[in-house]
């Protein structure tokens, strides 16, 4: 069965038409999480696209963007007018040294 690919999104700046070729991730606004059920609201975020015109760079794609973030906004590129989310540090991790100098997780 021949399977055909969705159109890819428009870029999202204000007057550009052009197709995305990039996204990222935003809290969505109050308006927004109304519509999502209570008990995914705490991992909510919304899609943003934008052409390779109106593209963030890439360090700010890989973060989560407040919902207030103007992205993608020709005055701010190649970043945004918000300071991205910053994700969770990750545990430390408990080391054990073996005699090859090889380390592994306790």
């Amino acid at each position: 069965m021949l399977q055909l690919a969705p159109a890819a999104p428009a870029c999202g700046h204000t007057t550009c038409t052009d197709t995305a070729v990039v996204h990222w991730t935003r809290l969505p606004t109050a308006g927004e999480l109304a519509n999502v059920p209570a008990d995914q609201q705490a991992d909510a975020v919304v899609l943003v696209y934008a052409c390779g015109t109106h593209a963030i760079g890439l360090e700010a794609a890989a973060l989560v963007h407040h919902s207030t973030c103007s992205g993608p906004n020709a005055a701010a590129l190649p970043a945004c007018d918000c300071t991205p989310v910053q994700p969770p540090q990750p545990a430390a991790l408990d080391l054990t040294t073996l005699a090859s100098g090889w380390q592994i997780a306790n």
